[in-house]
């Protein structure tokens, strides 16, 4: 099952923007705690910084860029394996999909 339900699609496509700013925010808390961390030179922390910024643009390529039908199954499992849907956003995907998913991450 390469392409998804419509009716998931359009979910998904509503949802897209939500989930990008809760991984936005997630990104924000973990430099955060980079910057602030006690004990290490400014330079060790902007290194730090710097990998982490890096690892992260290039998982949030991963997770958002491209939405389109075709590719939004792996983006779903992938943003799911990171738990960034609610409970609620997940539940209102199709039971198939939801049956989908779970065998990915089980």
């Amino acid at each position: 099952m390469r392409d998804i339900r419509e009716s998931d699609w359009k979910h998904y496509r509503n949802l897209h923007p939500i989930l990008l700013d809760r991984y936005c925010q997630q990104v924000l808390q973990e430099v955060g705690g980079i910057c602030s961390k006690a004990g290490k030179s400014s330079h060790q922390r902007y290194l730090d910084l710097y990998k982490t910024i890096e690892r992260r643009d290039h998982e949030m390529g991963q997770l958002f860029d491209n939405p389109k039908r075709s590719n939004a199954l792996f983006q779903i499992m992938a943003i799911n394996s990171r738990g960034l849907f609610t409970t609620e956003e997940f539940s209102q995907f199709s039971q198939d999909l939801q049956e989908i998913v779970a065998r990915f991450r089980g």
